[in-house]
């Protein structure tokens, strides 16, 4: 599965998106890590006692393309957030920029696509829809 359809999945698990947090309104809502997880599982995880490095063995273990890999905002293009990797992307996409959880899936995938490079004309149609909410 492509990282978007494992985010697609987990979005249907959790309605909302939250903010600053893996999971909020007792577990109706969640970010696009906790979707994520959720969408590799196939189920509510307990995202909550996982550790970094526990979410990054699961993340790599479906999406090994992903691993030893450095990132970049593709939305103000500040380089591998905090040293962590995909983890803080996607953290800074969701809590930062606000992101829609289906945006950032669409982005990861270009990110494990042949060219692993945003073309243009996704990163206008990114920033145009960044810029109307």
């Amino acid at each position: 599965m492509k990282p978007s359809e494992y985010i697609a999945r987990g979005v249907k698990l959790r309605k909302y998106q939250s903010f600053r947090s893996y999971t909020r309104s007792y577990g109706e809502a969640g970010c696009v890590t906790t979707a994520l997880i959720d969408g590799i599982f196939g189920k509510r995880s307990m995202i909550s006692v996982f550790t970094d490095v526990k979410l990054k063995s699961v993340i790599f273990g479906k999406l090994p393309e992903l691993e030893n890999r450095s990132f970049k905002c593709p939305k103000c293009s500040i380089f591998d957030i905090s040293g962590c990797g995909i983890l803080g992307v996607l953290f800074h996409l969701n809590d930062d920029h606000k992101w829609r959880r289906e945006e950032i899936g669409e982005w990861l995938d270009l990110q494990v696509s042949e060219t692993g490079r945003l073309s243009e004309t996704i990163e206008v149609k990114f920033n145009l829809v960044k810029e109307e909410v």
